[in-house]
C-alpha cells in the first residue's frame, strides 16, 4: 500500500537535495477551487480506510481537498514565494492521493475477477497494471462532473487489461516469429496469420467499448457484414439483404458500412502497435 510517511519523506527529501523548485501536481481546474475553504478536522486522516470505497459524501470532499491541495501548491509555484508552504501543500496532495487510492483498491480486484481476460493474463501483471490505472483516475479524475468514481476508474481499469493483453499477444507472436525463422521457416507468414488475430482482438475490444463512437445502425451492419463466429452458424448478409431488413436501399446500406469502417479505421490508425500498418 501507498504510505503518507513516504510521501512525507519524498518532499522532505526533495526540500534538502534540490535547490529549483519541484514541479506541482497535476490537478482539476476548476472554479469552485477559488472559493473553497475547509476547517481544520476536514484535513485530518487518521480515521482507518475503507477498503470497500468511500460513501459519495466523502468522495466529493477528499477529492475537491485534493484539487484544492494542487491548485493552491501551483499558486505557489508560480509566485515562486513561500517555498517552506508549497512543499507542505505539495505533501498535503501525496497525503491525499494515497488515502483515495487505498479506499478504492477493491474495485482492481473487483474488475480482475470479471475481466474476460482473467483466465489469459498473468495475476500479478493485471494486478500492476490495474494499479497504476487506479493511480492515473485518482490524479484525472473531475469530482464537478457529479460521477462515481468508481464508474470512472472501472472503466480505466479494463481498458488497462485489454491494452495488456494486446502487449501479451504481441509479445506471444515475437516469440513464435522466432521459433519460426529457427526452424528455416519463412517468418512473414505466421507473422500474417497473427497480425490478423491481433485486428480481430482489437476489433472486438473498440466494438465492446464503443469507443469509434458508431451508431447503432451502422454497428448493426457491420456485424451482419462481418459475423463474428462464421460463415457457418451466422452467415454473411448482403447488402440487399441487410437493405430488405431496414426497409432501404442497398445503396443506403453501403454508405453505412463504409462510415463505419472509416470510424474503426481511425481508431487503429491511433494505436501504437498499428502505426504504419494502414497506411
Amino acid at each position: 500500500m501507498i504510505c503518507c510517511c513516504g510521501a512525507r519523506k519524498l518532499v522532505t527529501s526533495l526540500s534538502e537535495t534540490m535547490n529549483s523548485w519541484p514541479n506541482p501536481p497535476r490537478y482539476i481546474k476548476n472554479e469552485e477551487l477559488e472559493r473553497l475553504s475547509f476547517s481544520p478536522a476536514d484535513w485530518s486522516l487518521e480515521k482507518p480506510v475503507v477498503l470497500s470505497g468511500l460513501s459519495v459524501t466523502e468522495e466529493q470532499k477528499r477529492f475537491k481537498q485534493l484539487n484544492y491541495c494542487g491548485f493552491r501548491a501551483d499558486r505557489l509555484y508560480q509566485a515562486r514565494r513561500n517555498k517552506k508552504q508549497y512543499l507542505l501543500w505539495i505533501e498535503r496532495y501525496y497525503q491525499f492521493r494515497s488515502y483515495i487510492v487505498e479506499s478504492n483498491l477493491a474495485l482492481v480486484y473487483d474488475c480482475m475477477g470479471k475481466s474476460r481476460f482473467k483466465d489469459s493474463l498473468d495475476k500479478d501483471e493485471m494486478k500492476s497494471d490495474g494499479m497504476f490505472a487506479l493511480l492515473r483516475s485518482v490524479t484525472l479524475f473531475d469530482p464537478w462532473r457529479k460521477y462515481k468514481f468508481s464508474t470512472y476508474a472501472f472503466r480505466a481499469i479494463h481498458h488497462a487489461f485489454s491494452l495488456l493483453s494486446l502487449r501479451h499477444h504481441r509479445r506471444k507472436n515475437h516469440f513464435a516469429a522466432f521459433i519460426s525463422s529457427r526452424k528455416d521457416d519463412p517468418v512473414h507468414k505466421p507473422q500474417k496469420v497473427d497480425r490478423q488475430s491481433l485486428y480481430i482482438e482489437r476489433l472486438s475490444i473498440i466494438l465492446e467499448e464503443d469507443s469509434a463512437g458508431l451508431t447503432e445502425i451502422e454497428k448493426t451492419i457491420l456485424l451482419k457484414r462481418f459475423p463474428h463466429n462464421g460463415m457457418r452458424n451466422n452467415p454473411r448478409l448482403t447488402l440487399q439483404k441487410i437493405g430488405k431488413e431496414f426497409k432501404r436501399c442497398r445503396e443506403w446500406v453501403r454508405m453505412s458500412e463504409r462510415s463505419g469502417l472509416e470510424k474503426l479505421r481511425a481508431v487503429l490508425e491511433k494505436d501504437p502497435m498499428f502505426q504504419g500498418d494502414l497506411l
